[in-house]
């Protein structure tokens, strides 16, 4: 199975970062109306830049969680496939956009809702089957030979178990999100309806339309950014990997300075400190941050030393930072496609007889 797999890695923040970028868009995905909607936003010609900025970052913060997705081992059974819907929540994701752009905004939507399920559900079970001798329940659900738990129950369980900062994305804000977006999955009011916000049922490329559009993906992105970071709370403190491991981090367990960079610019100034206000002290992180400081530091000669990779790190006329910078894009790309192969493997291996440790994790 082939995954295009994107990922930028940047020294200092872009002063305009493109959507068109950071999802990979092919010409031949839009329509004409697409492509000039994509123009507007990329361009900043749309009234609200503020929002622009941070529903295009947000975006790819959301992204950037794909290196923090552990794949911890059960005593016994499968396990390949526990991240399936973090996988397929960003696949609905980069398709609602698409829609979106292209100004199948109905469409869009419904899509939408459904990222933002998958990507709850991912949390939920990934909190059910933490401490789970099999995964058993999950592939039973995963296959359809049991059912789930109805979503409502899922919200009020995640929002029960996580510890939010001030000014995170509540379960009434998260409610209000998704009830907007199941209008759309269901039966939008007559004013909600996009042919009435059109002015009829001919595609044009509305400025208008477009901002509705692009604010209700900023708030929905957010609700699932806020999500993500309360689940993994270290991604608010970034480390430096190599100074630790080299070119061998743990896999799924800390975020880099390169991952933090979006985060830090969906989230602002003001949000940030008063999310890292709140969970500086709390573990985790705590715990995580205290591990990796107690490991010892290496030389930038160990650092580059530790190259295993078939394909040559190079570059030795450049500078150490962007010899190292190069090295983490090619491995981060390569991780982040074993671990998508791995969530969507169908005939995946089982564990027989008890686990000693957990891919992904110390």
């Amino acid at each position: 199975m082939y995954f295009d797999v994107l990922c930028h890695v940047f020294l200092k923040p872009p002063e305009h970062l493109m959507l068109r970028d950071i999802w990979n868009i092919g010409p031949g995905e839009l329509s004409d109306e697409g492509s000039r909607a994509l123009e507007i936003i990329d361009s900043g010609k749309l009234k609200d830049i503020d929002l622009r900025n941070v529903a295009v970052w947000t975006s790819f913060a959301i992204q950037e969680f794909q290196d923090l997705q552990a794949m911890p081992l059960p005593k016994s059974g499968k396990f390949f496939n526990v991240n399936y819907m973090f996988f397929e929540s960003l696949s609905a994701l980069r398709e609602s956009i698409l829609t979106g752009l292209n100004g199948q905004l109905h469409a869009s939507f419904a899509v939408l809702r459904s990222s933002c399920e998958l990507l709850t559900f991912h949390y939920w079970w990934k909190d059910h089957l933490q401490f789970a001798d099999s995964y058993d329940p999950f592939y039973d659900w995963l296959f359809g030979s049991q059912k789930g738990p109805r979503f409502s129950k899922v919200i009020d369980d995640t929002f029960r178990k996580i510890d939010l900062p001030p000014l995170c994305t509540n379960k009434e804000t998260f409610l209000s999100v998704y009830g907007k977006l199941c209008s759309y999955a269901h039966k939008p009011l007559i004013t909600e309806a996009i042919t009435t916000m059109r002015g009829g049922n001919i595609p044009v490329v509305s400025h208008e339309l477009l901002y509705f559009w692009l604010d209700l993906l900023e708030r929905a992105q957010r609700a699932m950014l806020d999500l993500a970071i309360c689940r993994s709370p270290q991604a608010l403190f970034p480390v430096d990997l190599n100074r630790k491991f080299g070119f061998n981090p743990p896999i799924g367990v800390l975020f880099d300075k390169y991952s933090f960079i979006s985060v830090e610019r969906a989230l602002g100034p003001e949000a940030l400190n008063s999310y890292r206000a709140h969970f500086q002290c709390r573990t985790p992180p705590r715990d995580i941050l205290d591990w990796y400081e107690s490991q010892p530091d290496i030389t930038a000669e160990q650092i580059l030393a530790s190259w295993s990779d078939e394909t040559p790190l190079g570059n030795e006329d450049l500078p150490f930072d962007e010899r190292v910078s190069g090295g983490n894009a090619l491995l981060k790309a390569k991780v982040r496609a074993s671990q998508r192969a791995f969530a969507y493997m169908h005939d995946s291996p089982s564990i027989e007889g008890p686990a000693a440790s957990s891919l992904g994790q110390r």
